[in-house]
This record gives structure tokens, sequence and C-alpha cells, in this order.
């Protein structure tokens, strides 16, 4: 009777041991294929952001054409009053009411 029990629990920590070590291999798995997901939607979202700008510069680069350049100029100087102003405020201290 004792070896019956001694050879169950023997068994059964060695069923514990192999289910541990396929539980960690799963988990590993899984940490891999979730790192795989993440690269490939950054990949789709820079494909995304890529063709957005090139559809939006495209459709600028067949307005512009028949438009004329635009040239810059300096914007004029902005004139300073001589004297500045002083600015007064209300007193911001409480009154006692009597």
């Amino acid at each position: 009777m004792d070896q019956t029990r001694t050879g169950a629990e023997e068994l059964a920590t060695r069923m514990r041991t192999d289910s541990a070590q396929d539980i960690r291999k799963i988990l590993a798995d899984i940490e891999v294929a979730r790192a795989s997901a993440e690269d490939e939607l950054e990949t789709q979202r820079l494909l995304t952001a890529t063709a957005r700008i090139r559809a939006f510069s495209s459709s600028l680069s067949t307005e512009l054409p028949h438009e004329e350049p635009v040239e810059f100029t300096a914007a004029p100087a902005k004139k300073r009053a001589s004297t500045t102003k002083k600015r007064t405020y209300p007193s911001t201290s409480v009154r006692k009411a009597t």
C-alpha cells in the first residue's frame, strides 16, 4: 500500500513539473507572438501614415502648378510708442464693513 502511495506521489510530482515546463514554453511562445504582432501593427501604422502623406502631397502637387509662385517679403516694422503708459489696477485689499 505504501509503495502505491509513494508511486502515485512521484507520478503527481513529475506531472506537475512537466506541466509547469510546458506552461513556461507556451508563455514564451505567446510573448514572441505578441512582440511580432506589435511590430506588425507599428509597420502598418507607418505604412498608413506614409500613404496619407503621399496622397496629400500628390493632391497639392496637382493644384500648385496652375497657381503663380508666391514671393515672401519682410513684414513692415511696427512703430513703438516713445512713452509707455503705466497701467493702474484697482486695489485688491479687502475693506472692513463699518
